[in-house]
């Protein structure tokens, strides 16, 4: 076999890798088998971030000790938009490839995104109003997550009426 053809079915079976776990069956299976652990990794780090963020760290010489609230609403804004983004590269997928999976995927980070968008819309409310007075200024920055928010809404409610 000539060097170019060999260097091309090199390319291609390292990318067919990534389409053999998209097998529903044995993405199911795989799952299954990493997700206890992964949920308990994931309660074990969280628990000690927010106990180290809350508990161990200094208060802040301003903003006193509702600069805290920090701690849970950053990494709660970055997951919404961390959701908002698999939503759209899984919908992406699925317009091009109509791999189920993909439509799985894009369905099940709604919900999640919905959750992470109103913690951080929450935690921002309660840490703005002690800085800067009102409970809800129309910043874009806002404004910006509210759409978020509403899209998720949207998003989850349109699914609702779809025909499995």
């Amino acid at each position: 076999m000539s060097a170019p053809n060999q260097r091309t079915r090199q390319a291609r079976d390292s990318i067919n890798w990534i389409w053999e776990w998209a097998n529903p069956v044995k993405f199911m299976w795989f799952s299954g088998l990493v997700l206890p652990y992964l949920i308990g990794l994931t309660a074990l780090v969280m628990g000690t971030g927010l106990i180290w963020g809350f508990f161990f760290t200094p208060e802040a010489e301003n903003f006193g000790s509702s600069v805290k609230i920090i701690y849970v609403h950053v990494p709660s804004a970055f997951m919404a938009i961390s959701a908002w983004f698999m939503m759209v590269v899984a919908s992406v997928i699925w317009l091009i490839r109509r791999h189920h999976v993909s439509a799985l995927a894009a369905k099940a980070a709604a919900p999640v995104g919905t959750v992470f968008t109103l913690i951080a819309l929450a935690t921002g409310a309660l840490w703005g109003q002690p800085m800067w007075g009102p409970w809800w200024a129309w910043h874009p920055r806002l404004t910006a997550f509210l759409i978020l928010f509403l899209f998720y809404l949207f998003s989850i409610a349109l699914r609702g009426t779809a025909p499995p």
